[in-house]
């Protein structure tokens, strides 16, 4: 029963290392202390206020003796919450027909997804806190009712304490039920007593994060050095991207049409037109840590933006009444019930919050994610269903409306279904591979006289952490030393292979000052006198990308240094991991002797958006592309004496998909 229970919702029977390392963190807080702002250590390096957040993390370890199994299997829950919460808060504002749809489709999202998979991310969950909110409040504004009164407080609490993002979504839903109230002249006075009053206790609960002293501007603080406003502008598009990302072009072009005209002629034109636009997608590649994503072709991802921009504003700005159904606003062809206004509002506000507070606040940091929108993701596909089932009712009142409205139908009706299905795919796979690779990594260093080891580990989306392998039994000495590095780039057939410089990130508990003395060795085509491993996993394409490699790579030049955590050389990393058969520094460590162990699991993914295909087949890409996960295993022993040396030979692993549960 559990197998299938995690077969539905995607989950793998192994963890993400990310949530040792939180973990780590947390068991180390006092239950005394939770209310207080958390540190984050390198690489985060820096505070964070989510007290529901950690006591959820507690309590689940509390529950799980610390297994991280039963930790996902019960956060988990969080993601049909979730969905359960969009679609009462859909049906609560008036939107009844499209709220079943839509509270399947976000549940779907990889997004989303991450934040069930992992148990201390908690986006679903403070998203879930806010649509709870967010469908009590038309029940307390005609009734004020006091069960009402009690949830609503307990659900804006919960959103307040959950999340900064959950939080701010907490302020914008407020805001717009009053602004709302203040539309239609009902419930004033209410309204604006708990906008007042939310916004007041919120003040106090962040006070301690403002307080926190030892944080340093970041590069997209405007008081940072080298700050401009036109890298401020690009973490704009970054956001905006994000909302691309979870909507889809097809999601905006919908949400565009309530800027449409009324009649079933200039709505089919409309219609068709954006039907086009869609067709004429480029294949979208994306590059994607943790959830911050990064898309090429830019302009058409602007152009999408825009789009949902423009409906947007066209259902919020025309306001005049429709005498034929009192209680609606008249947006174009789709009329929206009064209270779904407040589905306007979330995703504009919480854009607004996210894009400028990093910039202005110190305590924001600006690695912003997909999942943080989560508090706006049922607005956006509810407002995007509302339209596509309108359209799809009036298709047979012009020829035009009959030819779009398919097109529009399998643009946004299948996103939700191709980007769960990839992304649990590719999740599953990873964690096959992780759950037989790790323990070697641990054996390795549980061997007699291993002392010191330099773990290199190359990928920085999917961060090896030293807390996962102390799980695994592995010693960790103060002098251990996990390297994550930011170059890549090395030709082993140059013969000046002294230009080579070991550039990254350094986790370690005490400076070595051993690094130079590796990297020499290994230019060198030696065995260091220090034990090195590498720990390499990634995606690896399976398709042939030879002579065609930026079809497939994809064109971030836009993104470089422009945007939080990326780089030419955090791409070109990216890049080597996934479509080059061997790494640079699995050449040098092969060079120097070392064996090495594959451990491989077979995938498969599907196009961003469903409107790519067209271009997907003009550039003999296709539709579903297949990889496999890899990880390689690499070691060099100079630390152990001559008996105490493992010789593992080269070890190849590759598991059908019936093998991948265990």
């Amino acid at each position: 029963m559990l197998g299938l229970a995690f077969g539905l919702v995607g989950l793998a029977d192994y963890a993400d290392g990310i949530v040792e390392y939180v973990v780590g963190i947390v068991d180390g807080i006092a239950w005394s202390d939770l209310w207080r702002p958390i540190f984050d250590p390198p690489p985060m390096n820096t505070y964070t206020y989510r007290p529901l957040t950690a006591l959820s993390v507690k309590v689940l370890l509390a529950v799980s003796g610390g297994d991280t199994q039963t930790m996902t299997a019960i956060h988990v829950l969080t993601l049909p919450w979730f969905g359960l919460a969009s679609w009462r808060f859909l049906r609560a504002v008036g939107l009844e027909a499209a709220a079943f749809p839509a509270a399947i489709g976000v549940m779907a999202l990889p997004s989303m997804l991450f934040s069930a998979w992992i148990p201390v991310e908690s986006d679903v969950m403070g998203a879930a806190f806010l649509c709870e909110a967010g469908a009590v409040w038309p029940r307390l504004s005609t009734g004020r009712q006091r069960r009402d009164v009690t949830l609503y407080a307990l659900w804006l609490l919960g959103a307040a304490t959950t999340k900064e993002t959950s939080a701010a979504a907490g302020a914008v839903l407020v805001v717009a039920h009053a602004l709302i109230a203040l539309r239609s002249r009902r419930s004033v006075g209410l309204a604006m007593g708990w906008a007042c009053g939310y916004i007041a206790v919120l003040a106090v609960f962040v006070m301690p994060l403002l307080l926190a002293k030892g944080q340093a501007p970041h590069d997209f603080h405007i008081k940072a050095d080298g700050f401009s406003w036109r890298r401020a502008a690009f973490f704009a598009l970054h956001n905006a991207t994000q909302l691309f990302y979870l909507l889809s072009s097809g999601g905006a072009a919908l949400i565009a049409l309530h800027a449409a005209p009324g009649s079933p002629r200039r709505l089919g034109g409309a219609a068709l037109a954006l039907a086009v636009f869609l067709l004429a997608a480029p294949p979208l590649r994306v590059y994607n840590h943790y959830e911050s994503v990064i898309i090429d072709h830019v302009g058409y991802v602007a152009a999408s933006v825009a789009l949902l921009v423009v409906g947007l504003a066209a259902a919020l700005w025309r306001r005049r009444r429709d005498p034929d159904r009192p209680g609606t606003v008249a947006t174009g062809p789709f009329a929206l019930p009064m209270p779904a206004e407040v589905l306007i509002w979330l995703p504009i506000g919480l854009f607004v919050v996210l894009a400028v507070a990093p910039v202005v606040a110190l305590q924001s940091r600006p690695d912003v994610s997909a999942r943080l929108y989560a508090p706006a993701v049922p607005a956006l596909h509810g407002l995007a269903w509302h339209v596509l089932l309108g359209l799809w009712a009036r298709r047979r009142e012009h020829r035009l409306l009959r030819v779009a409205a398919p097109v529009l139908l399998f643009s946004f009706a299948l996103f939700p279904i191709g980007a769960g299905l990839g992304t649990t795919l590719a999740y599953r796979a990873r964690m096959s591979a992780e759950a037989m690779a790790k323990p070697v990594l641990a054996e390795l260093l549980r061997r007699p006289k291993m002392r010191c080891p330099f773990i290199v580990a190359t990928n920085r989306n999917h961060e090896l952490a030293s807390e996962e392998l102390v799980a695994l039994g592995a010693p960790w000495d103060a002098c251990s030393e996990l390297f994550v590095p930011n170059k890549l780039g090395l030709d082993t057939s140059d013969a000046d292979l002294t230009t080579w410089k070991v550039q990254g990130y350094s986790y370690s508990l005490v400076e070595t000052g051993t690094r130079n003395d590796v990297r020499d060795a290994l230019i060198a085509g030696k065995v260091p006198e220090r034990c090195v491993i590498l720990y390499e996993q990634s995606p690896k394409t399976t398709l042939e990308t030879f002579g065609r490699f930026q079809d497939f790579a994809g064109d971030f030049e836009w993104a470089f240094d422009k945007l939080p955590e990326f780089g030419k050389e955090m791409h070109q990393q990216q890049l080597e991991v996934q479509f080059r058969e061997h790494t640079s520094y699995q050449k040098i460590m092969r060079r120097a002797g070392a064996p090495m162990r594959l451990v491989a699991a077979p995938y498969f993914t599907l196009p961003l958006n469903p409107n790519e295909v067209l271009s997907r087949l003009w550039y003999a890409i296709g539709p579903i592309e297949t990889y496999q996960y890899e990880v390689r295993i690499l070691h060099l022993d100079g630390c152990l004496s001559g008996s105490d040396k493992m010789e593992i030979g080269v070890h190849r692993a590759i598991f059908d998909a019936a093998r991948w549960r265990r």
